[in-house]
C-alpha cells in the first residue's frame, strides 16, 4: 500500500474564491498566508489542488519553493520562475511589449529583458514583469510561495517580500487584484515575522493555520485496507483516526505504518494492536532524535534552546533575565553575550538546524516538534533528559 495525495477540492475552491475576490469579509487578496507543520500535505496540496484548480479558472499561477535550493537566493529562485513563464508567453508579450514602452526585451536568442536582472537596479522591477505577464496573458497572476519564511533570512529576500508588496499594490484595478500572493510556511511565528509590525511588508494581514488532513483522509485507507484486505474489514475507524492523531498527521508516515501493521496482521484485531505499536513506536522515534541532539549540546547551548522554546515569541536571547537564567542552568557565575552569541552561532550551524533566525534578528525554533517534545518531557517530569 503506497502513499496517494489526497484531493482537497472543497478547501481549494474556498481559498481560490478568496482570492479572487468572491467572499464576502476575506482579505486574501491582500496576500493569504497559509502556516502548516512539515510534511502534513501543504506542499501536495499547493501544488496538485490549488494550483491547477486556479488555472482551470484563467488564472495565471506560479509555484515556487524557497527551500528547494538553499544555496539559491529568495530572488534568484523567483527569477527563474518567471523565466520560465516569460518564455512560455514570449509570443503574447511580444505584442505588448511596445506599448508599454519596453522596446528591448533581451532574453537571449529573442527580443526581449534581460530576466538575469529583473528585480536588480539595471533591469526590469518584478512589478513590470508581472504587469507584463498580466497584460500579454489577460489573465491576474498568483504566485504561490511555498516556505516564505525563508526570505527574511537575508536582505535580497527581504527586498523581494518588499518589491511583492509594491507590485502587489500597483496591480489593484478597479475590477479586482491582479495580482495575488499565496505564502506558506511551516512554523507560524516565522510566517508572522512578515506581518507583525509596522516594520514587515505586509503589516497588517494574518496569518491561518493550513487546515490539516482530517477523517476523509482516514476514512479513504479504511475503504481501501477494506476492499484489498477482507479479513480486516471490522477494523474500526476510530482506531485509525485515533493513530494518525498520534503520526502527527504526517500523511506518509501513516500510510507506511498501514502497509506494516497490515502485512502482519491476519484479522482487525491484530492489526489495530499492531497499528498503534506503530503509532507508538513513531512517537518514540521522534522524541529519542530530540533528546539524542539535545544531550550532544554544550550546557549553554541546552539553555539557550530550552529557553528559546519557552519564550518562543517573546524570547530575548541577551537581556539580563536571560543571561541569569543561563548561568542558573549552567552553574556558572556570569554568562556573557559573547558567549550567548557563540552558543547561538552553534545551534543554526546544527546538523539537525535547531534555531532559525531572522534578518532583523528574531530567533525560533526551527522545528515545531521541539515544543511538543520538550512539554511531554515536563509533563512527565523527566526535563531536562539525562544521558543514560
Amino acid at each position: 500500500m503506497s502513499t496517494h495525495h489526497h484531493p482537497r477540492p472543497t478547501l481549494a475552491q474556498g481559498i481560490a474564491d478568496e482570492l479572487m475576490g468572491k467572499t464576502s469579509f476575506s482579505d486574501a487578496q491582500n496576500g493569504l498566508f497559509l502556516a502548516g507543520e512539515r510534511r502534513t500535505g501543504k506542499t501536495d496540496f499547493l501544488r496538485l489542488d490549488l494550483q491547477p484548480l486556479l488555472q482551470d479558472l484563467s488564472v495565471l499561477t506560479i509555484y515556487v519553493d524557497l527551500m528547494a535550493n538553499k544555496n539559491q537566493s529568495p530572488m534568484t529562485v523567483v527569477q527563474q520562475a518567471l523565466q520560465q513563464v516569460v518564455h512560455d508567453n514570449l509570443g503574447a508579450i511580444a505584442k505588448v511589449a511596445k506599448s508599454m514602452g519596453l522596446e528591448k526585451i533581451g532574453v537571449p536568442g529573442a527580443f526581449g529583458i534581460d530576466l538575469r536582472s529583473i528585480g536588480k537596479t539595471e533591469g526590469l522591477s518584478l512589478h513590470q514583469v508581472l504587469d507584463l505577464l498580466n497584460k500579454a496573458t489577460k489573465k491576474p497572476l498568483t504566485l504561490i510561495i511555498d516556505e516564505a519564511q525563508h526570505a527574511l533570512t537575508s536582505d535580497e529576500g527581504d527586498a523581494l517580500m518588499w518589491a511583492l508588496k509594491s507590485a502587489r499594490d500597483q496591480m489593484k484595478t478597479s475590477t479586482g487584484a491582479q495580482l495575488m500572493l499565496v505564502m506558506s510556511g511551516s512554523h507560524t511565528d516565522k510566517l508572522t515575522m512578515l506581518l507583525n509590525s509596522p516594520s514587515a511588508p505586509f503589516w497588517g494581514s494574518q496569518v491561518r493555520a493550513m487546515p490539516k488532513l482530517g477523517d476523509d483522509f482516514v476514512q479513504a485507507y479504511v475503504a481501501l485496507l477494506r476492499r484489498e484486505r477482507p479479513e480486516l474489514a471490522t477494523v474500526r475507524s476510530s482506531e485509525m483516526v485515533q493513530a494518525f492523531e498520534h503520526f502527527g498527521h504526517r500523511p506518509q508516515l501513516f500510510v507506511e505504518a498501514i502497509g506494516r501493521a497490515a502485512a502482519a496482521s491476519n484479522d482487525a484485531q491484530a492489526f489495530e494492536a499492531a497499528l498503534l505499536v506503530e503509532s507508538s513506536r513513531q512517537t518514540q522515534v521522534d522524541r529519542d532524535r530530540f533528546t539524542t541532539t539535545y544531550l550532544a549540546l554544550t550546557p549553554l547551548e541546552q539553555a539557550v534552546l530550552e529557553r528559546l522554546i519557552v519564550e518562543s515569541k517573546a524570547f530575548r536571547a541577551f537581556d539580563a533575565k536571560a543571561l541569569a537564567f543561563y548561568a542558573q542552568r549552567t552553574a556558572q557565575a556570569k554568562v556573557t553575550a559573547v558567549q550567548v552569541q557563540r552558543a547561538i552561532d552553534a545551534l543554526r550551524n546544527n546538523d539537525e538546524e535547531l534555531v532559525w533566525k531572522s534578518l532583523r534578528g528574531d530567533y525560533a525554533v526551527y522545528d515545531q516538534g521541539l515544543i511538543g517534545w520538550h512539554a511531554h518531557l515536563v509533563t512527565q517530569h523527566t526535563w531536562p533528559p539525562k544521558s543514560a
